[in-house]
């Protein structure tokens, strides 16, 4: 018989045909096996070796075969059918194969089309009537799950986008500061804040060592901060699989000059907000411009987006080709914001971060962990914040005024009581932190609430809640049900208790 074959294969088939059968016979024994012998009795004899239900798909059909010495023999043909093996037509597949008189391994693949009973075997062709002989030992069917070596990751290089001509001279506008607002689709460890290096006179920036990280698809708003100059901006989306061209320009070209019958430096600003259709947007006052970017969906890992940034004259008559890689603008500065396609899956969603607190009666700084040296130091910027961050609210009390309340979104947040900050964590897209405070009142002017200190001890007969601030707002010490705290542990000085919610400062 045939040596072991895995579960899912199917052998020893009786023959099926007209004058084909497959069988083993005693006399015939080679290396511990019988083989299995095809025996055709004229020109052509057909059998079957494997019968198995198949799912669509690719399959490998492998046997080891050869002929006996001394034995006619012609060649096999390798077929499959579906169905009923008596009545299905038969598909053959590839080439017939002629045998040697050493066994050998013989494959064909083949495509199962849909989910069916598949019946797979040999027609063997005899040149010369009378018998052939076959000798089998194994036969073994498998599913082609050959891994698909994905395509080897091409790194993009900056230098390929080329680059315009800056000038060294004139008084152009230079970029001071960039910043990637509302981001979605950016990685979580992608650079957000960006200062330009440069002058009015030359600048030539990039930030091809520190490039924004981002899946294909990504959004965000980039804001940019100019010097006070002259110069027309136009913006460009470049693309690393493209060659550059006028036809990647994204936004302007907005004039903006500096010269006798302009109002100042305003035109820029003005000429972008007039440009309601674009989605951007400019502020004369604090001198900046915001853009919307979408990052193309169809680019791939490895591949990089730059956006870039031309300042030059085209008034005066001066013109600007309109190329990205010009050669020929007027006195030009460029800045680029290298985007890097990396993998997904590695998004950060963010959140902004609001405080309204009365400037009048105290103040409220949002604070930040650096895991680094594990201290806590005030968030510089509130607009982007990452999911899952965990501030504090350290609220500070202006003379002669208590903290009342804080809230996150309209819900009431607790001091901790280790530090008596307000923490919380950043979960939505906008955090909104509001304070408020009550006014102090000295303890000779509630003597009705029979609150009084003397001796290093608040009296307060009959309190159902006690607490007692600092005067930067902290919680010192906290007591219920009592009719007198003990503040004896106090170091000296000014202290607000909130006395079942009348409000009374004492000096220990």
């Amino acid at each position: 018989m045939l040596s072991s074959l895995p579960e899912n294969y199917y052998a020893n088939i009786p023959g099926s045909g007209s004058y084909g059968e497959l069988k083993y016979t005693t006399n015939c024994y080679e290396n511990g096996v019988y083989p299995l012998y095809l025996i055709s009795n004229g020109s052509r004899g057909d059998f079957f070796c494997i019968k198995s239900t198949l799912e669509p798909g690719e399959y490998r059909f492998t046997f080891r075969a050869k002929y006996p010495s001394s034995k006619n023999v012609g060649n096999l043909g390798f077929f499959y059918s579906k169905g009923d093996p008596a009545s299905a037509e038969k598909v053959f597949v590839g080439e017939n194969v002629e045998l040697t008189n050493s066994y050998a391994d013989y494959t064909y693949v083949f495509t199962a089309d849909e989910s069916a009973n598949y019946n797979m075997g040999f027609a063997a062709n005899v040149p010369v009537s009378g018998w052939g002989n076959y000798a089998f030992t194994s036969f073994k069917l498998e599913k082609n799950n050959a891994v698909v070596e994905p395509e080897p990751v091409v790194e993009a290089s900056y230098d390929d986008f080329g680059k315009p001509t800056a000038g060294t001279t004139g008084n152009k506008r230079a970029q001071t500061k960039g910043e990637v607002l509302n981001g979605v689709g950016l990685l979580a460890e992608s650079p957000l804040t960006f200062t330009p290096t440069g002058t009015n006179a030359n600048q030539a920036w990039d930030n091809s060592d520190n490039p924004i990280l981002a899946n294909p698809g990504a959004t965000f708003d980039l804001k940019v901060t100019y010097s006070d100059a002259w110069g027309s901006l136009t913006v460009f989306l470049l693309r690393s699989d493209v060659t550059p061209s006028v036809s990647d320009k994204i936004f302007g070209t907005y004039e903006g000059s500096w010269y006798g019958g302009v109002p100042g430096t305003g035109e820029l600003y003005t000429n972008i907000n007039n440009d309601t259709q674009s989605g951007a947007t400019a502020s004369v006052s604090d001198k900046t411009m915001t853009f919307p970017i979408t990052i193309p969906s169809d680019l791939s890992v490895g591949e990089m987006v730059v956006i870039r940034f031309i300042i030059c004259k085209t008034t005066e008559g001066k013109t600007f080709d309109g190329d990205p890689c010009t050669t020929s603008a007027y006195e030009l500065n460029y800045c680029d914001y290298v985007v890097k396609i990396a993998e997904e899956g590695a998004a950060t969603q963010y959140g902004a971060v609001t405080v309204d607190v009365p400037a009048d009666k105290g103040s409220v700084e949002i604070q930040a962990l650096n895991e680094a040296d594990n201290t806590w130091s005030e968030v510089a910027d509130l607009t982007q914040v990452a999911y899952g961050t965990q501030l504090r609210a350290v609220v500070t009390a202006a003379e002669g005024y208590a903290v009342s309340t804080v809230t996150k979104n309209g819900e009431a947040l607790t001091a901790n009581e280790d530090d008596s900050y307000y923490y919380f964590t950043v979960e939505e897209e906008s955090v909104a932190i509001a304070v408020t405070f009550q006014v102090v009142s000295g303890i000779d002017e509630v003597e009705a609430t029979a609150v009084y200190y003397a001796a290093g001890v608040l009296y307060a007969e009959g309190a159902h809640s006690v607490k007692v601030y600092d005067l930067s707002g902290r919680v010192v010490m906290s007591a219920a049900d009592v009719d007198a705290v003990s503040v004896s542990s106090l170091a000296g000085g000014v202290y607000i208790a909130v006395v079942d919610g009348k409000v009374v400062k004492f000096v220990k």
